[in-house]
């Protein structure tokens, strides 16, 4: 008797989860076709986005111009350098300079010691 009921009880709850999935997929056609989209508002227009997108362009070739990098790399698999390179580069410039490992791990934002070792 016991697995009966269980298992009619299973097949309300199914029946309770498929109804509103439907009216949730409902609910979202619905406002769909009032041109109402759910989630967080822009903050910036297409053109704004655009603009920073080539200054993120900019900035990096700037970047790569201003440490004397020179891209002539043909058909090889080449990855330019992007700030969080720097930031290793900083944090293992800095440890030779002061040897206080917990010092650069707070600085650096790490998590223990050993990753900032580690960079």
């Amino acid at each position: 008797m016991g697995t009966a009921m269980l298992t009619i009880m299973a097949a309300f709850a199914q029946l309770e989860r498929d109804t509103m999935i439907e009216r949730t997929r409902a609910g979202l056609a619905a406002a769909a076709a009032n041109n109402r989209h759910g989630g967080r508002p822009r903050k910036m227009d297409a053109a704004v986005a655009a603009r920073a997108r080539e200054l993120k362009g900019e900035q990096r070739d700037w970047l790569l111009r201003s440490v004397g990098i020179v891209l002539e790399c043909g058909d090889m698999d080449f990855r330019p350098p992007v700030f969080h390179d720097l930031r290793h580069t900083a944090v293992s410039l800095y440890l030779t300079v002061t040897k206080n490992v917990k010092h650069v791990q707070r600085i650096a934002g790490h998590k223990d010691g050993t990753t900032t070792i580690n960079t």
